[in-house]
């Protein structure tokens, strides 16, 4: 495959195509199938599903990874039938939304542990509505703070340039995000002025396997292990927020830079059926961080 042809999926993708590829093709060379033609390449697939030797989301990217190798290879019906099929048996476990108290909490704890930069993340994200490579993908040149923008006469913003790299955002151009939201200014600030000093291409010198296992470190020192946060949980979460906040669907769907209304919709039903049931948690939380936690641990952000 050209280098053209390649660069249509990250590198990392690539990688992770080639993970799925390979137990498949041992697969195929252990049965001793013959694979001659798409159709059978079709029914191998689902096959290989059905004797139970890969999970559901693998699945999905191996037959996406078949499809990336193989271009001209026609629709595999059969495979994407499998993965609705599957997609029905299988409970739907959507990213519990991390309302700001969680944010807040989170950040915090995060700064007590000596990661001050990954809290710093995690309010930027919330407030910002930002995926997770969106936001470990900023760099310092991306952040315009409040004191560097144009002289104007309006309120004092801060910007934020996403996809400015070569794989750009979700929809395939860049994007920019603004907010006049003082904690977000305070640890984008943060985040510039550490980048800066240490000379690092981005904002932060870690991945997402990283911010996860750091996430997941913090939730389990408040006791909130339950409530399984995930990186994508700060822009569920901030959504969500806004929709307790009384902002209208309109505002929200331009703050997530969802395309359609369609999406939008069904990602805030989801998230807003799992977040009215941590409600009571989360107010319990508010009561804690307003009395304690809050004033002593921001200072670290």
């Amino acid at each position: 495959m050209g280098r053209l042809m390649e660069a249509r999926v990250r590198p990392q993708t690539r990688a992770t195509y080639r993970a799925v590829v390979l137990p498949f093709l041992g697969w195929i060379a252990e049965e001793a199938l013959c694979v001659a033609s798409p159709d059978s390449l079709d029914d191998a697939l689902v096959e290989y599903a059905e004797q139970g030797r890969i999970t559901r989301s693998r699945f999905e990217t191996l037959v996406s990874a078949v499809k990336f190798f193989l271009p001209r290879l026609p629709p595999l019906a059969c495979a994407r039938a499998t993965i609705d099929g599957w997609a029905r048996l299988t409970p739907c476990r959507h990213t519990p939304p991390m309302l700001r108290v969680f944010a807040l909490a989170l950040a915090v704890r995060l700064a007590a542990l000596g990661w001050p930069a990954c809290g710093s993340l995690l309010i930027l994200q919330h407030v910002l509505l930002l995926r997770p490579g969106e936001a470990l993908q900023l760099r310092p040149a991306d952040v315009t703070l409040p004191e560097h923008a144009p002289v104007y006469t309006g309120p004092r913003r801060l910007y934020c340039s996403l996809g400015a790299g070569p794989w750009g955002t979700k929809v395939n151009r860049q994007e920019v995000v603004q907010t006049m939201d003082p904690l977000a200014v305070q640890a984008a600030r943060r985040l510039v002025l550490d980048a800066q000093a240490s000379g690092q291409a981005r904002l932060v010198a870690f991945d997402y396997q990283a911010y996860r296992h750091r996430l997941a470190i913090a939730a389990e020192q408040l006791g909130w292990t339950d409530l399984r946060f995930r990186p994508h949980s700060p822009r569920a979460g901030g959504a969500t927020q806004m929709l307790f906040d009384g902002e209208s669907f309109a505002n929200i769907q331009r703050a997530g830079r969802w395309a359609a209304e369609q999406s939008c919709r069904r990602y805030l039903d989801a998230a807003f059926a799992l977040a009215a049931s941590m409600n009571a948690h989360a107010q319990a939380y508010l009561a804690l961080l307003r009395m304690q936690t809050l004033p002593h641990g921001l200072g670290a952000l």
